[in-house]
């Protein structure tokens, strides 16, 4: 597992066979049956008070905003818990689904989706809602992408009292989350309760790769939006940084033997 970590042909070699996923740039690199075999609902009462780990990614204000809460197992053998939120505005949302082809509509009355009023998306109000999402859980850390957020993280920080951790889009802070998100999947060691969005995310999502095997997500090869999965990585990266006992999983877990 080492060897397939840290070397391009060795990585792809290891999860094409393993796991049944190609790591190409111009390929996705989530298997979606295999995610759809980590649909296991989750219990938001149960996950009240635990703590866990949040990652945001702010679109442009008339696009989707996301911000997905981690919780790591909290005994032997639980899996990761993920609990997505997605904003968008509500004028011109039904335009939107028929220019986009995407069922938001769908979403906003299955509640998977949430929207603030007006033509762009409110800040203030995304802000208000990770705060009572503060109230409800244990946010031990935020990592979100600067692009787009510099005022609300300061103020996430400032006024809500967050930890907030700016995360460059680069191969040097994505590379080993990203790795780690797959080897969660591949172990079916994550739960992310059959949302949707996020699925269409993550049939969506591509990564880049350098000639050092490191890895990113890739927004603008993918094919739709892929927030979401950004924001899930960032997250689990504020998990590893805090909580490297819990890390790889293949280093506990065995191997998937065809």
């Amino acid at each position: 597992m080492v060897e397939a970590k840290n070397t391009t042909r060795a990585y792809s070699r290891f999860v094409n066979l393993h796991c049944n996923v190609w790591v190409q740039q111009a390929e996705r690199w989530i298997d979606l049956a295999v995610w759809d075999e980590c649909s296991t609902a989750v219990d938001l009462q149960a996950l009240e008070g635990r703590p866990c780990y949040a990652g945001l990614d702010l679109a442009s204000r008339i696009d989707l905003t996301a911000f997905v809460l981690l919780f790591p197992p909290d005994k032997p053998g639980e899996v990761w818990q993920v609990v997505p939120h997605f904003w968008l505005p509500e004028e011109g949302l039904r335009e939107k689904a028929m220019r986009d082809q995407v069922p938001y509509l769908d979403w906003v009355r299955d509640g998977y989706l949430h929207t603030t009023d007006g033509d762009i998306t409110d800040y203030a109000f995304v802000r208000s809602k990770i705060a009572d999402l503060g109230a409800r859980y244990q946010i031990q850390a935020i990592g979100f992408d600067n692009w787009n957020a510099t005022q609300i993280a300061q103020e996430l920080q400032d006024h809500e009292g967050f930890r907030m951790e700016e995360v460059r889009q680069g191969y040097r802070t994505l590379n080993a989350p990203s790795k780690e998100l797959m080897c969660l999947i591949m172990a079916r060691r994550i739960a992310h309760g059959g949302n949707p969005i996020l699925r269409w995310m993550a049939d969506s999502a591509v990564v880049r790769t350098d000639e050092n095997a490191n890895i990113a997500p890739n927004k603008k090869k993918s094919r739709s939006k892929i927030d979401g999965i950004v924001a899930l990585i960032m997250a689990l990266g504020q998990a590893m940084s805090k909580d490297e006992d819990k890390f790889s999983v293949y280093e506990t877990e065995p191997l998937l033997v065809l």
